[in-house]
């Protein structure tokens, strides 16, 4: 009973919100003023002039408790948001998507509308080692530039601070080439959250510098 009232309670209040905001555009348009601008239309990654590929590598599941898996797919969330909001989209991949995660994921229906390349297959099925760099903290390359023929990997932890030099050391023993951004040297983050990682290349992407 009490979650009826709740969702009655929480519907009228969307109608009311909804009634209101109608209200003020009608006042506007009558009083000659300029009505916020509309978003516009959403670029799907197959009409995208963008070739860049993203992966976030969700093989650490069993490294996180099942509220730290939450949080990760409230990050990926985050991600699939920024990365749909620009002009030209990313390649988007969600790799080793499968287990808790993706069981997650299936309370929500919505997301199997998503305009992401999900991969049940792990980073080296899915890609050819050679075009792989892993985005390490850890890592002592700097990563200079983007390079649309390679893929750069995120690996899909809470928080990367909390298992230091893991995915460096998974990066080393799948053979791949690793880097990392020179956040350092721009300014301060205390969390290196994988939706952080992924604004950064978007920005890089669109700015030529790191900038946020």
């Amino acid at each position: 009973m009490k979650r009826q009232r709740y969702l009655e309670k929480r519907q009228e209040k969307r109608i009311l919100e909804k009634a209101r905001k109608k209200a003020k555009r009608d006042e506007i348009r009558k009083t000659g003023g300029d009505l916020a601008p509309r978003r516009g239309p959403i670029t799907l990654m197959s009409e995208s002039t963008c070739e860049q590929r993203i992966a976030i590598d969700l093989c650490y599941e069993s490294k996180m408790n099942e509220r730290q898996i939450k949080s990760i797919i409230t990050q990926l969330s985050f991600c699939y948001a920024a990365n749909r909001r620009v002009r030209n989209p990313s390649q988007l991949y969600f790799l080793s998507f499968g287990g808790v995660t993706r069981g997650m994921f299936n309370s929500n229906p919505t997301y199997s509308n998503w305009d992401i390349h999900f991969e049940t297959k792990s980073l080296c099925e899915v890609f050819k080692k050679d075009d792989i760099v892993y985005l390490t903290a850890d890592s002592e390359n700097i990563l200079e530039n983007l390079d649309s023929s390679r893929v750069y990997v995120i690996g899909g932890l809470l928080d990367h601070n909390s298992l230091k030099g893991y995915c460096l050391n998974e990066a080393n023993e799948m053979g791949v080439a690793h880097a990392r951004l020179p956040i350092d040297d721009f300014f301060f983050i205390i969390c290196y959250c994988c939706c952080y990682v992924l604004f950064i290349i978007i920005i890089y992407y669109y700015c030529c510098y790191y900038l946020l």
